[in-house]
């Protein structure tokens, strides 16, 4: 397995800049998102995702689909490592290795962030509920096959982002239940704030109980930054 340092050199030779610029390609757009009316955001939506249900019921694997970097769409799924790295002075930042992949989005604008896209979401959430939560279980199972299908992430776990509204939903749920059921280790984040290596100890043990999903709203514990942080490499 790959560590965080050689990763790095590896994108670093690659992509230069790959730190600021995405390397999905570009989408031509008429009109900039922010210009855009309600109705045209969920058609750019609709447009997306209806792409890659298309190539999925044309034979291709989600995956692969989802993670597509050469179909210019406006988001595309994307993953990036998570490492634990010791705050031991003697033990080097790019010695770490991946405990975890988490599964992000990325758009075709060129850049890294996704801001602009996120009101895209909210409006296919809202006008068009069926084929959000369809693209929202192409997202779950997207980041647990990328664990499965790769023997050097054996102990590897993938996190997915839900809202707390998209828990809400029997589609989601039940989403996450088949991966679980599956035997895929899939770590459900519900929030931004949270001690990560402690989440992902907490890797849910009862497949049958949704519930049971580890809390991001729960203090850290003293002592639990002491001794190790976690750090991101995107990709």
């Amino acid at each position: 397995m790959s560590t965080q340092g050689e990763m790095y050199n590896k994108f670093s030779k690659s992509h230069p800049d790959f730190l600021t610029k995405s390397w999905y390609k570009q989408v031509t757009m008429e009109k900039k998102i922010w210009e855009m009316t309600e109705k045209e955001k969920l058609e750019a939506f609709q447009k997306t995702v209806g792409s890659m249900q298309e190539r999925i019921k044309g034979g291709e694997k989600p995956g692969e689909v989802y993670y597509d970097t050469t179909e210019a769409r406006l988001f595309s799924g994307a993953v990036q490592g998570i490492f634990t790295i010791s705050t031991d002075p003697s033990e080097r930042v790019e010695d770490a290795k991946p405990e975890a992949v988490e599964n992000l989005l990325a758009t075709g604008l060129g850049s890294w962030g996704i801001g602009l896209v996120l009101d895209l979401l909210r409006v296919g959430l809202n006008k068009d509920t069926p084929l959000y939560l369809s693209f929202k279980k192409l997202d779950i199972q997207s980041v647990s096959l990328t664990v499965a299908n790769f023997p050097s992430l054996s102990k590897v776990a993938g996190t997915v982002n839900l809202r707390p509204t998209e828990c809400m939903f029997s589609e989601v749920v039940c989403a996450v239940l088949r991966e679980y059921e599956d035997g895929n280790e899939v770590v459900v984040i519900r929030a931004h704030r949270v001690h990560r290596r402690r989440l992902l100890r907490e890797v849910l043990r009862n497949r049958r109980n949704f519930g049971r999903a580890p809390r991001q709203d729960s203090p850290a514990r003293p002592g639990d930054n002491e001794r190790e942080r976690s750090a991101h490499l995107g990709g």
